[in-house]
């Protein structure tokens, strides 16, 4: 529509992605030596680490508590969260789950989702990245969360010129028509349709009104 909108009729279609898409493949083109795994093992080496937990294993749903535990991480990646010394029972619970979680990545060589913005920062420091010329940022909210400043501040420095895209604005005149019922409701929009299309009604080829 914006393409449109200037005036064009043939335009290069942009390459879209989602933050993670991108991150995943930028930092698999670089040739890491580390695995990344896939959610689904992931998942697993959670519910392993509560299973194999003295406590853990005795929770009557040890799958929904990895679930969980996964989601916790996922955030403390995501807003570089330090956590303070467990205090309850489920803190307590987190963090030896986290600590054989993460002990068995480190002896394996493996990465999760969470780890991505760091990776990708480390290797466009060290130039084995490469930053796009333009990145168009669509749909984030104004506050951006730390790790995500961090990794946009990276791009910036290593040439990236970073905008914030915003959708064409228009002024639809769309008027509010309350009806008795359904039925009164269907009678005026085949109204409506019989009104637009009877123009168009001696026509040999089919029109598409507007």
């Amino acid at each position: 529509l914006q393409a449109r909108g200037e005036g064009a009729q043939v335009w290069e279609a942009p390459a879209i992605q989602s933050l993670r898409q991108w991150m995943q493949d930028a930092w698999t083109a670089s040739w890491p030596i580390e695995q990344l795994l896939h959610a689904t093992q992931e998942l697993a080496l959670w519910r392993d680490a509560v299973q194999q937990d003295a406590q853990g294993a005795a929770l009557l749903a040890p799958l929904s508590a990895a679930r969980e535990a996964r989601r916790a991480e996922q955030l403390v990646a995501r807003y570089e969260l330090s956590l303070p010394r467990p205090q309850s029972e489920d803190h307590q619970a987190f963090a030896r789950w986290r600590g054989a979680f993460r002990d068995r990545l480190q002896r394996r060589g493996w990465l999760v989702s969470a780890d991505l913005p760091e990776q990708v920062i480390a290797g466009l420091r060290a130039g084995r990245i490469r930053a796009p010329q333009r990145i168009a940022l669509a749909g984030f909210g104004s506050t951006l969360a730390p790790s995500e400043r961090r990794l946009f501040a990276a791009l910036e420095a290593a040439g990236s010129r970073i905008e914030r895209w915003r959708p064409p604005s228009f002024s639809p005149d769309l008027p509010r028509l309350r009806h008795a019922d359904a039925q009164a409701q269907f009678r005026a929009i085949g109204a409506d349709i019989r009104r637009r299309l009877m123009p168009f009604a001696d026509h040999a080829r089919p029109q598409f009104p507007a």
